[in-house]
């Protein structure tokens, strides 16, 4: 592993904080110096709200962080 970076959202949110983002793109930044990287993204939501509210949740914050990346490169 080249590279480890944490984004936590608000309840019930999907936007990356502005230290987060800055994590995301140190990440991105190492990724882009590599050759043949996988960059693994896996989203979670709290016991809050209903089981398929959180599934959808956790959807959108991985498509969050995704986007975020693609966009940095």
């Amino acid at each position: 592993m080249k590279g480890e970076a944490t984004a936590k959202f608000d309840v019930g949110s999907t936007k990356i904080s502005a230290q987060d983002q800055e994590e995301l793109k140190k990440l991105a930044q190492t990724a882009t110096g590599l050759t043949g990287y996988i960059i693994e993204v896996t989203g979670y939501a709290d016991s809050r709200g209903s089981a398929a509210m959180n599934t959808k949740l956790s959807e959108n914050r991985s498509k969050a962080v995704i986007t975020f990346l693609m966009q940095q490169g």
